[in-house]
């Protein structure tokens, strides 16, 4: 039987077991239908992501994934028409740095002229200049930036964000009320307590993070607790809880479900003793996690793999430039 022969399920069934761009896109000129079956694969793409050029020599798909390690691919071929469902996107730092690289074109035009793009992953300075973000929803980014001048109020529903200071916080609080994922870096300083509104819609919140000269007092992460009464995950760094705020810790939080404080050596098998012992007597279903070597089979493998953009359950576990959920 002629491989034309063929129903289009089971030719898509094979097409499956080719990964590489290039090879797909040459599939795809044999005839008409193949072209249809090779875009069906495309249309599944929701995510690009960079990798190490010593990885492997060519772009490949791998699930829902385009990897993305040559120019060429931006080059040659236009994205926004074979890739119509993708979401979200990881940005090499020179085209927001607006060096002369041949890709800061390519990748540019691309943000700016997919419709359905809703999330960047290296948000760099200035990123002001010649850039259409209307559509964006969810940033990652390791330096602060004017926010203001390049998003509408209440626009993002997912940031990740390093080096915030508290006296800083309250601007983004203010300025986007309605996020769903919030993850950061917070530098502990006393100029300025956060007194900022509630984040009503915050349902997950990833690592607030302790360092330099002073840590996160329980008077200062009581007051941050208070504006999220809707949090379900909380993933801690940097501090432990005391026997004597269990109680209020949980009452400031009264839908928390996961508690996630792996990564930090100083969080002993005591103070999770603590939280334990009251879920148990108040009968709370809390799950908490602070040991790596017991958590949870279902949650993502993400460890070593590269990989920025954690779906399925959610985006504590990778702490790295990361989004969670399957958004769309």
């Amino acid at each position: 039987m002629s491989i034309n022969n063929l129903p289009n399920e089971v030719l898509f069934m094979i097409f499956d077991h080719f990964n590489g761009f290039e090879e797909l896109i040459r599939l795809s000129k044999v005839s008409p239908r193949w072209f249809l079956v090779v875009l069906l694969k495309f249309s599944k793409v929701k995510y690009l992501q960079l990798m190490d050029k010593r990885q492997r020599d060519g772009d490949y798909i791998e699930n829902n994934k385009l990897w993305k390690n040559t120019r060429e691919t931006l080059k040659s071929h236009n994205l926004r028409d074979l890739l119509p469902n993708l979401r979200i996107m990881e940005v090499p730092k020179d085209v927001f740095l607006r060096l002369r690289s041949p890709e800061s074109y390519d990748f540019r035009r691309l943000i700016n002229e997919h419709p359905k793009i809703r999330g960047l992953i290296g948000l760099y300075e200035p990123v002001e200049f010649g850039y259409n973000l209307e559509n964006i929803e969810m940033i990652s980014s390791d330096f602060k930036f004017e926010f203001k001048k390049v998003f509408r109020p209440n626009q993002l529903k997912q940031i990740r964000l390093k080096q915030i200071y508290m006296s800083e916080f309250y601007q983004y609080v203010e300025y986007f009320p309605s996020l769903k994922r919030l993850s950061l870096t917070l530098y502990y300083d006393s100029a300025k307590p956060y007194n900022g509104p509630k984040l009503l819609d915050l349902k997950s919140s990833n690592s607030l993070q302790t360092y330099m000269a002073y840590y996160l007092t329980w008077t200062a992460l009581r007051r941050i607790l208070s504006k999220f009464p809707n949090l379900h995950h909380l993933a801690i760094r940097g501090y432990i809880v005391e026997e004597s705020h269990v109680e209020e810790f949980f009452r400031l939080l009264p839908r928390i479900k996961l508690i996630d404080s792996r990564k930090y050596d100083g969080f002993i098998r005591e103070s999770a003793d603590f939280l334990s012992k009251y879920c148990e007597k108040s009968n709370r279903p809390i799950k908490i996690y602070y040991d790596c070597e017991e958590e949870p089979n279902e949650w993502p493998q993400l460890v070593n793999t590269g990989d920025r953009i954690c779906y399925g359950f959610d985006f504590m576990k990778h702490l790295s430039n990361c989004f969670g959920g399957n958004y769309g």
